[in-house]
């Protein structure tokens, strides 16, 4: 059932060639996120479940586009995984990378680098997805930090502030009735399936729950799509958190954790 949903949906949301452009599930901040994290995949190699050891800010946002800013989860490997950031405008995503240019001791030699890429961390997470430990990996990072001069606990440079990300809602918006439940939740695995593009025996898995949530007037209802089969992690499982908008009746965000990465 919950598949036959899921393609209903999907062919309403499709653009095809020659008909009118339908109009988009997602907000365009969260179309600027898509492209962002595939910006990062596609420049550095960043899957999903790696940008999973790093956390979103939207730090910039003006007429043009948005900037977004990624530092690592763990403050103690701050220096070694560095800061990405990814300035989307229209179409276009550019990413940089606070190493990109930059003279790396022990540059090649895994994770006695100073700079952990997509090599490292893709070491780091075949072992972490394991064990569900970072402790060992943290090790390794801090001293690296110590030895050149950076703090061993705590970001190695300090994080920007975030800006707002909620847009004031139009007149429209204001006076449509509110999305439902149901309707959010449907949303919301069909926005999944389309982004991550899951096969259809994880969409078969995906288990749904919501929980709503109030912010000065606007309602967002956050949807977690949990896409697990036991003892057999395949890419793509893990959780999705999909914040829809139910007022504007779209997508703000979509938070993906593959589930086995460790706090150890």
């Amino acid at each position: 059932m919950l598949k036959r949903i899921v393609a209903l949906l999907l062919a309403c949301l499709c653009v095809t060639m020659g008909a009118a452009l339908a109009e988009s599930p997602f907000t365009d901040l969260c179309t600027a996120r898509i492209a962002a994290r595939k910006a990062l995949m596609d420049q550095y190699g960043l899957t999903s479940t790696l940008q999973c050891y790093f956390d979103e800010m939207l730090i910039a946002s003006d007429d043009a586009g948005y900037t977004f800013y990624y530092y690592s989860q763990y403050e103690e490997m701050d220096y070694v995984l560095g800061r990405y950031t990814v300035r989307v405008e229209g179409a276009r995503a550019q990413a940089s990378w606070s190493w990109d240019g930059q003279e790396v001791p022990n540059a090649g030699h895994g994770l006695a680098s100073h700079a952990w890429g997509k090599d490292q961390l893709t070491e780091v997470w075949l072992i972490n997805h394991e064990t569900s430990d970072m402790s060992h990996y943290a090790s390794i990072a801090r001293n690296l930090a110590v030895s050149a001069g950076m703090p061993a606990n705590g970001y190695a440079t300090e994080v920007p502030e975030p800006v707002d990300e909620e847009p004031a809602p139009t007149e429209t918006t204001s006076r449509q009735p509110l999305m439902t439940s149901e309707e959010a939740r449907e949303l919301a695995i069909a926005a999944v399936q389309q982004v991550y593009e899951l096969t259809e025996e994880q969409t078969d898995l995906a288990r749904v729950y919501d929980d709503e949530i109030n912010y000065e007037g606007s309602v967002w209802q956050v949807v977690n799509v949990v896409v697990w089969e036991d003892d057999h992690w395949q890419p793509g499982d893990g959780s999705y958190y999909v914040s829809v908008n139910l007022r504007d009746r779209k997508v703000d965000d979509i938070l993906y954790i593959d589930g086995t990465i460790g706090n150890g």
